[in-house]
């Protein structure tokens, strides 16, 4: 039997169209990108989401919905005085608080990780991460927070401007059960100045030290003791001018700044 041209297009479109239809009855067929992090497989947390698998191009609506957030939280921990907080995407942050990631104390997607998991008491393994002085505050008040995650914490908040041993104390009287006064119930964010402004008071760095920021350039890695093909391992691409800064070449390519600056730091460290 010969089939003309004619019929031989209908069976062509049916095989595509039908492979669409069948691909999206089993669920194979996405047309959009699920933001839907993977799930703890065992222990305490088995079913939950797993904090560690959100990524940069998750808004905080996601994060909110996904974990049971309060965006209120939220806008609070990350300082963030949008008018729709749930339309913020978290690979933001690391450049709304480029000052800070030059201050070797970087407010990226990591810092939301572990702000959510802490905030769930869900399990998350540390890795140098920071958060604001709101955030840990937000924390402290849901009362899920360990002593060793407390502990972390206080090594790893950003005090701006030294100001928040001050409000810590408030906040531990408030919660104490003594009434607040009209002065006391001020926000904290309320006294906190704006990240663009931090740079300039923290202490500087030993201009020797080995420690990736915002303005390191690939040079400055490869000089430090890495390879060419080290660092393109972790790129997963070819490695650019070696002029150029680690931190701008994530954001050209769409890679989380926060992720690649850890694995190349791991990778520096274990040098010495």
């Amino acid at each position: 039997m010969r089939l003309t041209s004619k019929y031989l297009g209908v069976i062509v479109l049916g095989f595509i169209f039908g492979g669409i239809a069948f691909s999206s009855w089993m669920g194979w067929w996405q047309t959009e990108s699920s933001k839907e992090p993977i799930r703890f497989e065992s222990g305490d947390a088995a079913g939950a989401y797993n904090p560690a698998d959100i990524r940069g191009s998750y808004s905080f609506g996601d994060v909110s919905s996904l974990f049971d957030i309060p965006l209120e939280d939220l806008g609070i921990a990350f300082m963030l005085e949008d008018e729709n907080v749930a339309e913020v995407d978290l690979k933001e942050l690391e450049e709304r608080f480029a000052d800070l990631a030059d201050a070797g104390m970087e407010i990226g997607t990591s810092s939301v990780r572990m702000f959510v998991a802490f905030y769930t008491g869900l399990p998350y393994e540390t890795s140098e991460e920071f958060l604001l002085a709101p955030a840990m505050e937000v924390l402290k008040g849901q009362g899920n927070l360990s002593e060793e995650r407390l502990a972390y914490l206080q090594d790893h908040v950003v005090r701006m401007n030294q100001v928040v041993e001050p409000l810590n104390q408030t906040n531990t009287e408030i919660s104490e059960g003594e009434p607040a006064t009209e002065n006391d119930e001020t926000s904290a964010t309320e006294h906190i100045p704006q990240p663009q402004n931090l740079a300039n008071s923290e202490e500087e760095h030993d201009p020797d030290e080995v420690l990736i920021k915002g303005k390191t350039t690939f040079r400055e890695v490869l000089d430090w003791g890495l390879t060419q093909e080290e660092i393109e391992t972790v790129l997963g691409q070819a490695m650019p001018n070696p002029l150029a800064t680690v931190k701008d070449f994530c954001f050209e390519q769409g890679l989380e700044f926060g992720t690649i600056k850890t694995e190349l730091q791991t990778m520096l460290d274990s040098l010495n």
